[in-house]
């Protein structure tokens, strides 16, 4: 009769650890939810938490947000889980060859595809704004002007007086003088045209700058999380 106690005591014990073996199984995309949960979307919460209820709430935050994604197929998650699942995975950074950081930049890495697509979209308007572009089109804007030069005068009849000569030939000065000073205005409207496109080029100089300059950000505040982790294991 003892002796079955024990084995019935012994059977329970293993099914316990069984259940909570399995509750602890979390994959790497519910890792990389966690992650960013925690040092991303939610950083403010744990930044400004005071008393160790601050922090227990900003867990259950993280928590609620987890259980809402249906694509995770996990359990009901609480704070003390998730709380425990971030200390495994800083023992993996070193105990294991799964380090914590690769987790960390493909989890923040997903922003760096609408990263790419901005740059990329950048260059091209800088490349349709550019000089060159504009002085290919130029030539389409003079073409009235070598059309009026090339455009002969109708013929007169055969005998023509001394005045009326004088006048053709005060036609043909006055013709000459237009299509000298013509493309002299054309020059003229490219160069005025040519501030509105250094205006774009500078516009478009400037959210280039402040691209880079949030990408900076981010890279620090990568490098800031990274380096909380390690001074945490140092403490432990």
């Amino acid at each position: 009769m003892v002796s079955r106690s024990r084995d019935e005591e012994m059977e329970t014990g293993r099914n316990i650890h069984h259940k909570r073996s399995r509750e602890l199984q979390w994959s790497n995309e519910a890792s990389q939810e966690l992650l960013r949960l925690r040092f991303k979307t939610l950083r403010a919460l744990f930044d400004e938490a005071d008393t160790v209820a601050d922090v227990h709430e900003a867990w259950g935050v993280v928590a609620s947000r987890l259980n809402a994604m249906e694509s995770l197929e996990m359990e009901e998650l609480d704070p003390v889980k998730c709380s425990d699942q971030l200390t495994k995975l800083r023992l993996q950074w070193q105990d294991s060859n799964t380090q914590l950081h690769l987790m960390m930049a493909e989890c923040f890495g997903k922003q760096q595809e609408r990263r790419t697509s901005f740059n990329r979209m950048m260059e091209e308007t800088m490349q349709e704004s550019s000089p060159k572009r504009r002085k290919q089109s130029e030539p389409s804007s003079v073409s009235p002007v070598e059309s009026q030069e090339e455009t002969p005068l109708s013929p007169g009849p055969a005998p023509v007086s001394p005045s009326a000569v004088q006048r053709e030939e005060h036609i043909e000065m006055s013709n000459l003088q237009a299509v000298q000073q013509e493309p002299v205005s054309v020059e003229a409207q490219a160069d005025e045209e040519e501030f509105p496109r250094e205006d774009e080029i500078m516009r478009a100089l400037e959210k280039r700058s402040e691209q880079l300059e949030r990408l900076a950000q981010s890279h620090q505040h990568l490098a800031d999380v990274t380096q909380k982790l390690m001074e945490a294991l140092v403490n432990q």
